[in-house]
């Protein structure tokens, strides 16, 4: 067997002959396009602004096939292991094909929304029925649930890709970064099969971005961005299947974050566009939602992040670049999380989450923005909260929550022994007494929200009789009852903010709403049953 040395001479070599194959094919596909008439005119939702021939998978398909036959006639070690996994290998390539032939033909007459997802959903049943797919979750075994598990990510990777593309070089470049980050992570997990194909995936994508790099000369479309995004989903799926279960589906999920990042934000977006929420009743300050049309989930529009990027005043050209380097920036994460401890995979998970948060803000999506949208008002309906046994369970709930918080930023990685019987037990009985002095001082007397200075008076008196009476708690019973003061003191900082942020949070999305609509307020109008006059 050889060695990591002669793992990475032959994956060098397999990228370099794909590429020189995609150089030397993809003119040639050009040229046939131009006389085909696949080509992308121009429209109002196009960037570029000259015709452009398409048909660009072709060149990357026969690149890549051409590469995986030399290494089967060149290499005995690299074809033994290309035999030993020839049905999963007949499997993916039937599945390329049945995408790229349904690429071909939308990139020159045409295809409706319901035949692509036909076709999609059929090459995603082919690597289900050769042996591939998510077999488990976080280390949880899915069982019978693999099977749509593996439809769904193979979907959602395959229409993602295709959303990418969108500019010169754009699902091209992303594709090379992250083929190269998938061939990393598959050496290192000893998936040498996967490996090979995704070396020839990058070469035959390198080549071909020197023909459509910003100004394109063509462009990969649909045949191009539908099979590639199969191969990276169901190569990834193979990759995890060798990696440690904490990040079996974390690690592809981050690799290939961007296109998934682009196909949630597209969903999401479009389905919050049609949600309006509105004032139902004026005297009871009360939010409904009302559903505005329907979501045109297929429907192609200006405002992915490349779009965004554009309006926000950048050249296509940077604005690929950025999406390049942001890309770069996510691969490199994802290849940290699969060789670092656990304890800096929390770590890094958090900061991206945080970094992607920031991205998203920074696009400007109006869709994105819960509380000038007032999406989170009907989630607190008054009527309910105004009995006073639901907000005493609410509270119960943050009492027991709130001591479960500190007591795990106290002992840090104690997260396991909350779950110990004994102790859950013991912070129960201290979130109970919590919420009994709770009503003590009267903060079940008043109305929800908190509306006056009275409110808040209430609010105070009795957070402050709650800590009393835990101090007298940590008193009498020491650390028998509440492991150490520090944990107390935490936990009352902690109760404090969840009590205060429930009560206030209506007022403050309630300002936020109507401060955002003030010069068209959202308020329903209900018709009145007039009497008639004698």
């Amino acid at each position: 067997m050889p060695n990591l040395a002669q793992n990475f001479a032959s994956l060098l070599s397999v990228f370099l002959f794909a590429m020189v194959c995609s150089l030397t094919i993809t003119p040639l596909v050009r040229a046939h396009a131009l006389k085909s008439g696949a080509i992308d005119v121009p429209d109002s939702r196009r960037i570029h602004l000259v015709p452009t021939p398409r048909w660009g998978g072709i060149a990357v398909y026969v690149s890549i096939l051409l590469t995986v036959l030399c290494i089967a006639a060149v290499s005995p070690w690299l074809r033994l292991s290309l035999t030993s996994a020839m049905p999963k290998l007949v499997g993916l390539g039937l599945g390329a094909t049945v995408l790229l032939a349904v690429g071909v033909r939308d990139d020159r007459k045409g295809v409706s929304p319901g035949v692509k997802l036909a076709a999609e959903m059929s090459a995603a049943i082919l690597f289900v029925l050769v042996g591939g797919g998510i077999k488990s979750l976080f280390g949880i075994h899915l069982g019978y649930l693999s099977v749509p598990a593996t439809i769904f990510w193979v979907v959602a990777l395959i229409n993602a890709f295709n959303m990418i593309d969108g500019l010169d070089g754009l699902a091209s470049g992303l594709a090379i970064i992250m083929s190269t980050t998938l061939v990393l992570l598959s050496v290192r997990a000893g998936a040498i099969v996967p490996a090979l194909i995704l070396a020839s995936v990058a070469g035959a994508l390198g080549g071909f971005l020197c023909y459509n790099f910003n100004p394109a000369s063509i462009f990969l479309g649909d045949s191009g961005s539908l099979f590639i995004g199969f191969l990276m989903a169901t190569l990834s799926v193979a990759i995890s299947d060798k990696g440690s279960a904490a990040t079996t589906i974390l690690v592809p999920i981050l690799a290939l974050g961007l296109p998934f990042t682009e196909l949630i934000l597209t969903t999401v977006r479009r389905l919050l566009g049609i949600v309006r929420v509105v004032r139902s009743r004026e005297e009871n300050v009360s939010y409904v939602f009302r559903i505005v049309g329907r979501a045109a989930l297929f429907t192609p529009d200006r405002n992915h992040i490349h779009h965004r990027l554009l309006a926000r005043g950048l050249t296509s050209r940077r604005a690929v670049l950025v999406l390049y380097a942001a890309c770069l920036t996510v691969n490199a994460g994802a290849f940290i999380l699969a060789t670092e401890n656990r304890t800096h995979q929390s770590l890094l998970i958090m900061f991206f989450l945080l970094a992607l948060i920031a991205c998203i803000r920074a696009l400007g999506y109006d869709e994105l923005q819960p509380l000038r949208k007032g999406l989170l008002l009907p989630l607190l309906p008054m009527q309910l909260l105004k009995r006073k046994s639901l907000r005493a369970a609410v509270d119960l709930t943050f009492a027991f929550l709130s001591l479960l918080a500190a007591n795990w930023i106290h002992i840090p990685g104690s997260g396991g022994h909350v779950i110990d019987g004994y102790l859950t037990s013991k912070f129960l009985s201290i979130a109970i007494v919590q919420t009994i002095l709770l009503g003590v001082g009267g903060l079940y007397h008043r109305d929800f929200p908190v509306v006056d200075t009275e409110d808040v008076l209430v609010l105070v008196r009795s957070i402050s009789f709650a800590s009393l009476g835990t101090w007298a708690l940590c008193e009498i019973f020491g650390p028998f009852l509440i492991p150490g003061l520090e944990v107390m003191v935490l936990d009352l900082c902690i109760l404090a903010a969840l009590l205060g942020a429930f009560r206030f949070s209506f007022i403050l999305m309630d300002y936020s709403f109507n401060g955002t609509n003030r010069n068209n307020p959202p308020v329903v109008m209900v018709a009145q049953k007039s009497t008639p006059r004698p």
